[in-house]
């Protein structure tokens, strides 16, 4: 049997009641074909839900000066709560921004609660936001931005990133980040001191570690933010100018200078200079080829170096001597993994761009997609392997994936996607069902391996590239237009929108974005740097359940994971998908409505039923439970056997109804055996024929004891009338109030 429309008043079969019907008698509209089993009803599964009608609020206008700002809602379901009840099942399905007014600007992620729009010029603009519910219900908002003194012309050109921190080169030569007092009140993106000079170059080593490389040559060393300290002499006690370009490895540091030589100094993480290793204050020239020129550093757990006529160059850890990579033709680019994969770029025979086709070699061949695990000493040509129809134009690589933009500047990852590195919008840790510790990461090798190029962003153009391979378990990268893209791991404020968690300690996940998304870290403001706390996901099943008929329900409680933070929003996690599986049973039943969070479930027999429920966020974050349901007493066609006491007291007692007459607003007694199990409807009518109180129970024996309350009766004659709950009348009286 199947209901649809107006559910008022218990009319559609399912036991709930709105208390609020007559403000709202819609709030429980059935809009398709439903299953309804009124057999299943019972006193405990009748419900009596109050409603609160959903909301959307948008922020008051916002004043800006920047290019981009953030757009922002709160938003509520419908809500039908019941104490002691899970909660009727209305939730948000989905979220969409449209810009209404104003110049031409980019929303960032259209369809989330909370997202960035860029491109913004001075002007009013005003943008609305729509959210849908499960039952289609939808209701709008709007949110007003006001842009003046809007600058133009200053964008990123490169990041340098590290574990817990990364830092911004701007077009205007200031390098950038993230500042806050001692207080650890924050405050905005800012120009790392340099004396007066121009920034050039950045670079990142270990956890907080910035170098900056000035306009002569200088490179200077960041730590705190606010002060920056010059190396002014190498090891030789000559000025240390002339650098071109700058690297770090954890407390290492390097640089390539004019002359194309390779200067190392810090940690030694290598062990070049000691089997254990040594600080060097001061920078040293490496031992290298007589005669060779570099460019380009890769620093992993292979030290890579690419000369100015294409050789490849590699330094083990723990030994200054190098060897050169045999490789088919002169190389292009190059890019090394901490945990020893290592991919070398090589264009064509005869080709005079820069664009060529990957070649890697290492231990952690399983990273660039072998099919087995081992190491490839030799560099192994992966384009047949990769599938690939279109050359690397940038690559690079971290502690687990290996990211490439190709000639066309399509962006794409390979390796260990555990912390969404990749970007297509997939991680391990925030799956409950398939990792232990959800939200904290235990840096466990092999993870969730890809181990193919997956197309990240599709639609969008990149021309840059940047992680870091000290622990920076994310990425950034510039589109065609000079946006600025983040995702990954999302920590200690390295993703670009402010945003710090803190329980990271416990939860070092809980902010990972896993798609490629738009960062402008130069409109951060005191006002928008927001500390959260992290509470993660819960989803509840009831204790087992016995029944005796051959329907029942199926309930959870579930709550998404919440990021809160006094007077400002939550960060935005949301439930958007319920699904209901059977896992185990006598019998394939029936799930009335599997992607509720409450149904019914249908066609059980005698025995034992496992149902798995599993909840999905708009993060794509899944958590699952088991609701159990045992069935007994149930025979053919779904009636309950009645037990032989039962049969027998129904044999021998008939129905009776006593007092008749009845004293106004007294109890009438019905009593004696039925001639089956199950519900029972009991209904008074008056000598109009109207029913004026109707009453449904379920005996699970076959006998019947009810008391029916004649309290709001006039006095006069009335018919009871005994049913069953498909209709079939047992038994009538005439009775009298007195």
């Amino acid at each position: 049997m199947y209901f649809w429309g107006r559910n008022k008043s218990f009319v559609g079969g399912d036991g709930v009641y709105n208390n609020n019907e007559a403000d709202y008698p819609n709030a429980l509209d059935v809009l398709t074909p439903s299953l309804r089993t009124p057999l299943r009803l019972t006193p405990d599964s009748i419900v009596y839900y109050s409603f609160t009608p959903y909301t959307l609020t948008a922020p008051a206008a916002q004043t800006i000066g920047t290019s981009s700002a953030s757009l922002t809602a709160t938003a509520t379901p419908s809500l039908l709560t019941a104490a002691g009840h899970p909660n009727y099942g209305y939730t948000i399905v989905k979220y969409h921004w449209t810009q209404l007014s104003g110049p031409s600007a980019t929303i960032t992620n259209p369809d989330s609660l909370h997202t960035t729009v860029t491109g913004l010029t001075n002007g009013v603009y005003v943008f609305t936001i729509q959210t849908t519910d499960n039952n289609t219900g939808t209701i709008s908002a709007n949110d007003t931005i006001v842009a003046s003194g809007v600058a133009t012309g200053t964008v990123v050109r490169k990041v340098a990133c590290t574990e817990y921190r990364d830092a911004y080169l701007y077009s205007d030569s200031t390098a950038r980040a993230l500042v806050w007092n001692q207080g650890r009140q924050p405050e905005r993106v800012r120009p790392l001191p340099i004396n007066g000079r121009k920034a050039v170059d950045i670079a990142t080593s270990g956890f907080k570690l910035l170098t900056i490389l000035d306009d002569s040559g200088y490179v200077w060393l960041n730590q705190d933010n606010t002060t920056s300290t010059r190396w002014d002499t190498d090891t030789t006690g000559a000025p240390f100018n002339g650098n071109k370009a700058i690297y770090g490895y954890f407390f290492t540091y390097l640089s390539i200078r004019n002359d194309g030589s390779i200067w190392y100094w810090g940690g030694d993480d290598y062990h070049f200079y000691n089997p254990s290793g040594v600080n060097i204050n001061r920078p040293v020239r490496l031992h290298a080829p007589a005669g060779v020129q570099f460019t380009k550093l890769a620093p992993g757990n292979t030290l890579l170096a690419l000369a100015t006529n294409g050789d490849v160059y590699a330094w083990s850890m723990g030994d200054s001597n190098y060897t050169k990579v045999t490789l088919p033709r002169p190389a292009s680019d190059i890019a090394a993994g901490h945990l020893d994969f290592n991919i070398v770029v090589v264009p064509d025979a005869g080709s005079t761009s820069h664009m060529g086709w990957p070649y890697a070699f290492g231990i952690e061949n399983l990273y660039y997609g072998a099919s087995s695990a081992g190491t490839m000493s030799a560099p192994l040509a992966l384009k047949t392997v990769w599938g690939m129809s279109s050359p690397i134009k940038e690559i690079t690589a971290n502690s687990n994936v290996i990211t490439y933009i190709d000639s066309l500047g399509n962006l794409y990852g390979i390796g260990d996607n555990a912390v969404g590195e990749i970007g297509n919008g997939q991680e391990l840790v925030n799956h409950a069902e398939l990792y232990a510790t959800p939200y904290g990461w235990s840096w466990n090798k092999y993870g969730l391996m890809t181990p193919a190029p997956v197309h990240v962003a599709a639609g969008t153009k990149f021309k840059r590239l940047f992680t870091g391979i000290s622990f920076a378990f994310y990425h950034y990268a510039l589109d065609e237009n000079d946006s600025l893209y983040f995702w990954g791991r999302n920590k200690s404020f390295v993703g670009g929108d402010g945003a710090y968690n803190n329980n990271e300690a416990d939860y070092p996940n809980a902010l990972d974005i896993l798609t490629p998304s738009l960062r402008t870290p130069l409109r951060l403001t005191p006002d928008s740097v927001v500390y959260y706390s992290f509470t993660p996901y819960t989803l509840t099943a009831p204790a087992q359940q016995t029944i005796h008929v051959p329907a029942g329900s199926l309930t959870a409680t579930a709550m998404p994971s919440l990021l809160t933070a006094a007077g400002h929003p939550n960060y935005g996690y949301t439930i958007v998908k319920y699904h209901w599986t059977q896992l185990s049973g006598p019998s394939t039943a029936t799930i009335t409505h599997p992607d509720s969070l409450n149904t019914a479930v249908t066609g059980l027999t005698n025995g034992t039923y496992i149902f798995t429920i599993q909840t999905t966020d708009n993060n794509t974050a899944t958590i699952s439970a088991n609701d159990t349901i045992a069935v007994s007493g149930v025979v053919a066609g779904g009636r309950l056997a009645l037990s032989a006491t039962a049969a027998a007291m129904a044999q021998n007692k008939p129905l009776v109804l006593y007092p008749n007459p009845v004293q106004a607003q007294q109890l009438l007694t019905v009593e004696g055996g039925l001639p089956q199990a199950g519900q029972v409807r009991l209904q008074v009518y008056d000598m109009n024929g109207r029913l004026v109180r109707q009453e449904v129970t379920v005996t699970e024996t076959g006998y019947l004891n009810k008391t029916i309350s004649t309290a709001g009766l006039s006095r006069g004659t009335y018919q009871l009338t005994i049913l069953s709950a498909d209709g079939v009348i047992w038994k009538t009286w005439m009775f009298v109030i007195q």
